[in-house]
């Protein structure tokens, strides 16, 4: 009985704890972690332990491979004080994911690809107040994976990561421009867009103190990443008059090759997990992103140098603690559950805009796993993200007749909200005979 009130009473402080979330980094990677809310760096019992805590791998007990495909939906509202309310496209997508384990011994290499970091908004009304700052923003990297994991004694491992991360980003705007500088009714609206995509490498590295089901430590490094990426800056006439004013002045937009960059942060984790029952486990997480490296993105012409957008970031650090734990109701089945809360975006309110407007961030999950002839584990997770209200103040714009940008804040405070449900469903096949390590029984 005391132990049911620890767990409720560490569940409870949690929710009220403050938790900072990591902006589009998604964290919860695979079935089992997902279901865990990512705290899954001191027990990582099956392949995906690759993203997580290379470690890991060398502590489970065969070959294995673990295959699922997580399904997003997301959406976001901005709302003033005037009560009109404007919201995204309803973004739907679906990333398959796959994790695999061969095991020889003390040895073990894996392998990985998973959907890592993830952002869509499509903001729909063409009078949306944010536009001058973003009407849309599609930014993703998807991480490939091969690990080497060395199991050093019975219970302790170590291993490391080799991260592949290939970002896709696309960012659009409005930009207003004025028709004649003597009267500020006549102006017109363009789109500007920057598609550009590129790759670049990084690493991880783990331990793990592995004992049993009864008692895991873990602790792993993600180093940073700088994705250097290339692509295109086009433009689109949003404004239709019959005013050849509009058209030349259209005309002097040049579409041209561009060049940027991304910091990927650079990750600290560290993780303990407990039996508190026969059946029953939890795992306590702490986590540092340094979102910090992420002052400007800056988009410039190769061929131009002079020709350079520079976007204000100035990103925090974020740090997130993750409460999760699992119950054993019968040998073939598992159930879990994880939370986690936010007290703040990494995105501070002075360079919001509207193509990452989150904020305070709770999060919930629930899984269960299945096994089948102790080869075949038939696994579902759920995972719900709800950003608390964001308040901000000078993020509607309106038109005015001064150069360069012909916009300026009209005063009005308004808040940002954004939701998101994960649905993640997943299969997992284990090979050969046991090497005798100390796996979970659900391995």
């Amino acid at each position: 009985m005391k132990k049911g009130y620890t767990i409720a009473i560490s569940l409870a402080l949690l929710a009220g704890a403050p938790l900072w979330a990591s902006g589009f980094g998604l964290f919860e990677q695979g079935t089992q972690g997902m279901g865990n809310a990512g705290a899954y760096v001191a027990r990582a019992e099956d392949a995906s332990a690759i993203f997580y805590n290379p470690a890991g791998l060398a502590q489970l007990s065969h070959t294995e491979l673990s295959l699922s495909s997580r399904a997003t939906f997301v959406q976001s509202f901005y709302s003033n004080a005037g009560q009109t309310t404007w919201d995204t496209e309803k973004d739907q997508s679906i990333a398959p994911e796959f994790f695999v384990n061969f095991k020889w011994g003390r040895l073990a290499i894996g392998l990985g690809s998973a959907l890592t970091y993830d952002y869509n908004s499509e903001w729909k009304d063409a009078d949306f107040p944010s536009r001058y700052l973003s009407t849309g923003t599609e930014h993703s990297v998807r991480e490939h994976m091969i690990a080497l994991a060395y199991k050093l004694s019975d219970h302790f491992s170590i291993g490391a990561t080799y991260r592949l991360g290939q970002l896709d980003s696309t960012y659009t705007r409005v930009l207003p421009r004025s028709l004649d500088a003597n009267d500020e009714t006549l102006f017109y609206e363009a789109s500007e867009a920057f598609e550009t995509d590129g790759d670049d490498g990084g690493f991880t590295l783990g331990f793990q103190y592995y004992q049993s089901r009864r008692l895991s430590f873990g602790f792993a490094y993600q180093s940073p990443i700088t994705i250097s990426a290339s692509g295109n800056r086009s433009y689109a006439l949003l404004t239709r008059l019959n005013d050849q004013r509009a058209i030349d002045s259209f005309n002097t937009f040049r579409s041209a090759p561009i060049q940027t960059s991304f910091d990927l942060p650079e990750r600290y984790q560290i993780g303990g997990s407990t039996r508190v029952t026969v059946r029953t486990r939890i795992e306590v997480d702490i986590s540092l992103d340094d979102w910090s490296e992420v002052e400007q993105t800056i988009y410039q012409d190769p061929a131009t140098p002079s020709d350079t957008v520079v976007i204000n970031r100035q990103w925090d650090d974020a740090y997130t603690f993750r409460l999760a734990g699992d119950f054993q109701q019968r040998k073939a089945l598992l159930w879990r559950v994880g939370i986690a809360a936010t007290s703040a975006s990494p995105v501070p309110d002075e360079t919001l805009e509207s193509g990452f407007p989150d904020g305070e961030r709770f999060l919930y999950s629930f899984g269960l796993s299945y096994t089948l002839r102790r080869k075949y584990t038939l696994e579902a997770a759920w995972m719900f993200m709800q950003n608390r209200d964001r308040s901000v103040e000078d993020k509607e714009l309106v038109f005015a007749s001064d150069s360069p940008t012909y916009y300026q804040s009209n005063g009005q405070d308004g808040v940002f909200e954004t939701t998101r449900f994960l649905f993640n469903l997943g299969l997992k096949i284990r090979f050969g005979k046991s090497a005798g390590d100390n796996g979970s029984s659900n391995n």
